[in-house]
């Protein structure tokens, strides 16, 4: 795989792309969103060159046009997702997607979503806690835990993203991945969030912290995509969150 006037041969293809992305990201001291900007200056679309060993050939993914649906579909979800919160302080909003960069959705999580989700487990009665209060140490745990109590945003949202991932991926899913397009989706979310955080688009929440979801992920990867997206006294405030998390979870007990 190759981006640029021509296609790097067949055999080497899927090393030379992620090989770049790598590169950029372990030398440079730009944020993602500005190594993405700086590769996607480097040629507009994605093009692939099927190999003597494989003649399947990948539909381009079309990053030009990736970049503008995810930039709209960020800011509508996430004005869908506030206004079926009204009245509620969200805190959290996260663009969420499969490892393998496919299925892209967002979540947006309040305090009262949080109360209502922990006073669930509190109910279910299959929870205790070796020390101090069940409810509050629920809350702590489930607090950036998306998959559970999150406001997700309706598919529509992200309708033309989608399509426009599919229409590579399902081409040819195994050179989607092998070839980082995966990875490029990764960057193209964080910039979409950084740009619209830089256009006012969250500028009623200065609290709220910024994301990406994967379902699958260490603490470690939700802290470096955060530290690139958000100011670093929100990104600050949630690294101690995470750190309580871990302590909270210790504490719980599943009782059946």
């Amino acid at each position: 795989m190759s981006r640029g006037p021509g296609p790097i041969d067949g055999n080497n293809r899927c090393s030379a792309w992620a090989g770049m992305i790598g590169t950029y990201l372990e030398q440079s001291c730009a944020s993602y969103s500005q190594v993405y900007r700086c590769l996607i200056r480097l040629a507009p679309r994605v093009v692939v060159e099927g190999s003597d060993f494989m003649s399947k050939v990948m539909i381009p993914f079309d990053v030009r046009g990736y970049r503008e649906a995810i930039n709209r579909a960020v800011r509508e979800a996430y004005l869908e997702l506030k206004g079926r919160m009204v009245g509620e302080q969200v805190y959290g909003y996260s663009v969420a997607m499969h490892p393998d960069g496919s299925n892209i959705r967002a979540y947006l999580q309040s305090e009262e979503g949080l109360d209502r989700v922990a006073q669930k487990y509190v109910d279910s009665g299959r929870y205790q806690v070796t020390k101090g209060d069940l409810f509050k140490t629920l809350r702590v745990d489930l607090r950036w835990n998306c998959a559970d109590g999150w406001l997700l945003a309706s598919e529509a949202s992200f309708a033309e993203v989608n399509e426009i991932i599919d229409r590579s991926f399902n081409s040819y899913w195994e050179e989607f991945s092998r070839s980082g397009c995966g990875e490029l989706v990764y960057l193209e979310n964080m910039a979409a969030l950084v740009e619209n955080r830089a256009a006012g688009v969250f500028a009623e929440e200065p609290n709220l912290v910024l994301n990406l979801y994967l379902g699958d992920q260490s603490d470690e990867d939700l802290l470096s995509w955060a530290k690139q997206v958000n100011e670093f006294e929100v990104f600050a405030r949630y690294r101690k969150e995470l750190k309580e998390r871990v302590r909270a979870y210790k504490r719980l007990v599943f009782v059946g």
